[in-house]
């Protein structure tokens, strides 16, 4: 805990993020919610060849080291899919944010590509992000209530009755995906990744309501990076959360200079 930000990983399970909350109110989806898919973790992509999701990668204990203001948790060797994750969170006094960085490792015999996959679940609010590219090659994105204003995209989750998941696929102008849960903003930094370095059929930036609008995924991918044996590729992030007052609620404009300011980027 730091101030008033509450982060809380789960060594037993994944190393998922199981809790993040600003003033006592919690931005992330609970095992309450749903028994399965709730908190946030890393996944291998593209998911075309690595779904199902690894047990030993996103389910099972993971080894942890504590070094100073560093939690590291490390995985088991998964010899199934050929990888060993590695999870560092730390705090960022300076920017009030939570550092993360991820750490895929190549265990096995072979050259593997693979990209980070960070999947984040909360329940139903205003997702949005500056776009670059809405509309990439072979991914139709048919999430419905999406908005572009501004060069900003907007998903407003409704709560259809529709029975399977709809997803939506970009890039972003600025590397950011944010969520807005009631007077919670939670916003995601990550590194920009081009089209051409994207992984199969994958966007840098996803969104994704789960069927029967259960709840929401904040997805980012990374670059699809080639591992030869006993190499490994880091993604890293930074997770920043804040309330917004009654006038900022309804004023996206507001909290996106404030999500620029936070995050140090100038715009013209």
């Amino acid at each position: 805990m730091q101030g008033d930000l509450s982060f809380t990983v789960s060594g037993t399970n994944g190393g998922r993020i199981v809790s993040f909350k600003c003033a006592g109110q919690e931005i992330l989806l609970s095992e309450k919610d749903h028994p399965l898919y709730y908190g946030a973790t890393l996944w291998p992509s593209p998911q075309r060849r690595f779904w199902p999701p690894s047990p030993i990668l996103d389910a099972e204990p993971y080894f942890a080291e504590v070094e100073g203001n560093l939690l590291r948790l490390i995985s088991e060797k998964d010899s199934l899919k050929g990888f060993r994750f590695t999870k560092e969170f730390s705090f960022s006094k300076k920017d009030k944010a939570i550092s993360i960085n991820y750490t895929i490792e190549n265990i096995s015999d072979t050259t593997q590509h693979v990209a980070a996959w960070d999947v984040t679940r909360v329940p139903g609010g205003v997702t949005f992000f500056p776009v670059k590219d809405k509309y990439l090659k072979d991914l139709p994105s048919n999430l419905d209530h999406v908005s572009e204003q501004d060069g900003i995209i907007r998903y407003n989750y409704s709560q259809d009755s529709i029975k399977r998941g709809q997803k939506l696929f970009a890039t972003t102008q600025e590397g950011w995906l944010a969520h807005q849960y009631k007077d919670l903003v939670l916003v995601k930094q990550f590194p920009m990744t081009q089209v051409k370095d994207l992984p199969l059929l994958q966007g840098e930036v996803e969104i994704f309501l789960a069927p029967n609008s259960q709840y929401v995924e904040l997805e980012n991918h990374g670059k699809y990076t080639e591992l030869r044996k006993g190499e490994s590729l880091h993604y890293q992030q930074k997770w920043f959360l804040f309330q917004v007052g009654k006038d900022e609620m309804q004023n996206q404009s507001k909290i996106i200079d404030t999500i620029r300011r936070r995050l140090h980027i100038l715009t013209k």
